[in-house]
């Protein structure tokens, strides 16, 4: 329960992560490119932040079982 928020971020993160990439890949104006390539490196940025906190429950869970 206490890693909660962070699995919903992450959840969200990935969510703007594929909605940042398509849209900083087919942006018309420059601008927006930018706003939406800061959006992605920093929904990337979560994701690590998320698996890096998340890393040892994650090998305990897949080597000791739940």
């Amino acid at each position: 329960m206490d890693d909660l928020w962070l699995n919903i971020g992450a959840m969200v993160a990935g969510l703007f992560l594929m909605v940042g990439w398509h849209y900083a890949a087919n942006a018309r104006e420059f601008n927006a490119r930018r706003g939406w390539t800061i959006v992605k490196f920093a929904s990337l940025g979560y994701l690590i932040f998320w698996l890096i906190v998340m890393l040892p429950t994650l090998i305990s869970v897949f080597t000791d079982g739940i």
